[in-house]
């Protein structure tokens, strides 16, 4: 209980069954998302309940954006050679039915525009967020949150 911030029997039950709830995939528990997302709660170290339900938050979001974004690279962004994928700066999430359909259109860019979503912009900003000066993945980057307002995508 101590890793959760509480010593409250009833605090304990309820986030627990709340991970639990995030990390189902239908009536079956995901026993592998569930030790995860504590995992995330115990490496927070929550020195009370408010901090381990942030710290909760954080897992489930996590875990429910791993499982239901894919990457999508942005084929429009550079020329490429037959057969290969543009670079991973051009990379943009995109849930998976939104991916799909991306995919089903004969026109990409088209696609963005109508969305009236500037992708390119969106993903450059994504790839600074997660950079080092020398251009490489930043180790310090636990988690990253893009604000609208200050993207350079359109509204």
């Amino acid at each position: 209980m101590e890793a959760l911030g509480t010593v409250s029997v009833d605090f304990m039950s309820g986030l627990l069954n709340q991970l639990a709830n995030a990390g189902s995939h239908g009536p079956q528990i995901d026993e592998g998302g569930l030790n995860f997302m504590l995992s995330v709660v115990q490496g927070v170290k929550p020195k009370d309940q408010l901090e381990a339900m942030l710290a909760a938050q954080m897992a489930a979001i996590h875990l429910a954006t791993m499982t239901f974004a894919d990457p999508h690279h942005l084929r429009f962004a550079q020329p490429r050679a037959l057969g290969m994928k543009v670079s991973d700066e051009f990379t943009v999430p995109l849930c998976r039915g939104h991916h799909r359909q991306l995919h089903q259109t004969g026109n990409e860019a088209g696609w963005w525009e109508n969305l009236r979503i500037d992708a390119l912009a969106i993903a450059k900003d994504l790839w600074k967020l997660t950079r080092t000066k020398d251009g490489r993945v930043d180790p310090q980057i636990q988690s990253t949150t893009i604000n609208p307002s200050e993207t350079t995508a359109k509204n």
